[in-house]
């Protein structure tokens, strides 16, 4: 026992959690337990701050997401991550893609729906509806990308839908988005509510 506030006093000797790499080759798209209709995956693209990483994370498990898969640019597990999250980093299973663009083309090819998310009015050349709009009636992965940059034209281009949170007002100029772990609990919980 150790006698801090912080550490409230217990100290424990732990293995440091390492993302399970998830490629291609290891079929995982193919298990028959990824064709149920409401599965739902959670791609982190190039989400670098470990408090959005762990809010995102805590989200994650309460509305009921399966897996959350990272890209390699992607802030990594830490004990910032994990007290952040409140534990939920310990009970959800979090993998490591390497080839983004290759697994949104096998998704899509396997029917799943494939929804990235931007800012209103973020990409002219891409159709995008409300987040509310959407039903969800198969395997989908919802994508959220870095917190300055989004998702890249290249990411939005193999997504099957782009989705938007719209804002309640006119908003100033610049003042585009919502934070990303705010925006991700909005959207997994509009997903949550839409399913058929």
């Amino acid at each position: 026992m150790v006698d801090t506030k912080l550490l409230q006093g217990i100290l424990m000797d732990v293995e440091p959690l390492r993302f399970k790499p998830m490629t291609l080759e290891s079929n995982l798209l193919n298990h028959k337990q990824f064709s149920k209709a409401h599965l739902l995956w959670l791609l982190l693209y190039h989400v670098q701050d470990p408090m959005n990483f762990g809010a995102i994370i805590r989200s994650a498990y309460f509305f009921g997401v399966d897996r959350i898969l990272v890209t390699n640019k992607s802030c990594p597990l830490s004990p910032v991550v994990s007290k952040s999250s409140a534990g939920a980093m310990e009970m959800l299973s979090i993998h490591s893609i390497s080839d983004v663009i290759s697994l949104l083309k096998v998704a899509a090819d396997k029917g799943w729906d494939i929804l990235g998310t931007v800012s209103p009015n973020k990409f002219e050349h891409f159709s995008v509806i409300s987040a509310s709009d959407h039903k969800v009636i198969r395997p989908t992965m919802l994508i959220v990308g870095n917190e300055g940059h989004g998702l890249t034209k290249e990411v939005c281009s193999c997504c099957t839908k782009l989705l938007t949170i719209n804002p309640k007002r006119s908003l100033s100029p610049g003042f585009d988005s919502l934070n990303v772990s705010v925006a991700t609990g909005i959207l997994l919980n509009t997903l949550y509510n839409n399913k058929i």
